[in-house]
């Protein structure tokens, strides 16, 4: 194993009422825990069905499960079930007395339902099926190791950009944004190099939580797209688009969750970047996410995922959506910082003054045959290409720096030499 578990640790979660629970302990920073009840409280009955689910656990290790539960004088049995990362793992049926030796009505007893250690934990569920009348749940304890602090160390082309670790062990780095290159798109970091880029799919994010397993290098990813796929919108036509700052190069992307959204690198043929754009007349539009459907809008100062009317500034290509409260104005921003957590985040933000901001509407571009690399090295156009051009068996390749660019079959290849 390439990782070493800390001390145990523990999660306690108490039962608070039918649909909620209250943690105690420690956890991953990003833990969250939800409970469920078919009847009330922690009473289980014959057929009545009580769940916690733990979701955001950052690949811990849970060493053991155990639920405090009483019965009734003379009876109370069921089945708990197990789960982690949507598989089951374990199960344990009976009742008190097979248990613990005998039926208690007053006093809770740890009943261990995992007794073998499950890795690489991101979501936890423990279930308790009623059998026989009745069963009460007092609270959840989980026994948990943490591994230890990772470092993510972010290569460009052969030199390290920057090496990432963990404050503590499962609490993941947030990534950022490779470095600029004129005539290319940063699309994400990959575990592979040049030699086995991975669909787009596959890469890491900028700006999301990755939440390292071990010590890994990756790798920055590139896209070329030509100059001439950045189209501006230069009128108010109703259309899809993308809400992109032209300074940060990044764009708008997602639905709104808990008041917020999400932006990444600019990318042209991201179906998740496009928007559609309802322009009534010059100062008011209607938002509508393309890919899903969804209305973007916004309640009091928080978005939300209603129909909302937006209005609209607009000065030659820039185009900014915002709206008022209480008199202030308060625009679609992309890039606001969380003073508690030091991370940004796209949504409403307070601004007096609406001109000068980079914010435009882009149209959306229309896929080609992409090249991906981890080498660029400036513009690709074939005029600007160096070297003489060599048929190989049907196919151009062209000397290009480092590697040559081959084309077959009207597809670009970027091939390390």
């Amino acid at each position: 194993m390439k990782y070493l578990l800390i001390l145990l640790t523990l999660m306690t979660f108490t039962v608070k009422d039918k649909n909620s629970v209250m943690a105690d302990g420690q956890w991953p920073y990003d833990m969250d825990a939800s409970y469920s009840c078919s009847y009330q409280k922690g009473t289980v009955r014959a057929g009545d069905v009580a769940t916690l689910t733990v979701t955001g656990l950052s690949g811990i290790t849970v060493e053991k499960v155990e639920v405090y539960v009483r019965s009734n004088k003379t009876e109370g049995a069921g089945q708990f079930t197990i789960g982690v990362n949507g598989n089951t793992v374990a199960s344990k049926s009976g009742s008190l007395k097979d248990w613990t030796g005998a039926y208690d009505a007053e006093n809770y007893h740890a009943i261990s339902v995992l007794n073998k250690a499950c890795s690489e934990v991101q979501t936890l569920t423990v279930t308790l099926t009623g059998i026989v009348n009745s069963l009460y749940i007092e609270k959840y304890v989980i026994s948990y190791g943490m591994y230890s602090a990772r470092t993510v160390t972010l290569m460009y082309q052969n030199n390290v950009f920057v090496t990432l670790k963990e404050e503590a062990g499962g609490q993941g780095v947030t990534m950022p944004t490779g470095p600029e290159v004129e005539g290319w798109w940063f699309v994400g970091w990959s575990k592979q190099g040049c030699e086995n880029i991975e669909p787009e799919a596959e890469l890491i994010r900028s700006n999301k939580k990755f939440y390292p397993s071990e010590d890994c290098t990756l790798w920055a990813i590139y896209k070329y797209i030509a100059e001439d796929e950045m189209v501006y919108e230069s009128e108010l036509r109703s259309g899809d688009y993308l809400y992109i700052n032209q300074t940060l190069n990044i764009a708008l992307t997602g639905i709104p969750s808990k008041g917020r959204m999400a932006y990444a690198p600019t990318d042209l043929f991201d179906p998740a970047q496009v928007y559609t754009i309802d322009f009534q007349g010059t100062d008011t539009a209607y938002i509508t996410h393309a890919q899903t459907g969804t209305p973007i809008g916004y309640e009091g100062t928080e978005l939300a995922l209603k129909r909302s009317p937006w209005l609209v500034y607009r000065e030659g290509v820039q185009t900014l959506f915002y709206t008022i409260v209480n008199t202030k104005k308060y625009v679609l921003w992309h890039h606001i910082p969380d003073l508690r957590t030091h991370e940004y985040y796209a949504g409403l933000f307070q601004a007096d003054e609406l001109s000068g901001a980079p914010v435009a509407l882009c149209m959306p571009g229309v896929e080609k045959d992409p090249v991906y690399s981890c080498y660029p090295e400036g513009e690709m156009g074939l005029d600007q290409v160096e070297g003489e051009r060599i048929k190989v068996k049907g196919e151009w390749v062209f000397p290009f720096g480092p590697y040559d660019l081959m084309i077959e079959n009207g597809k670009k290849y970027l091939i390390l030499r």
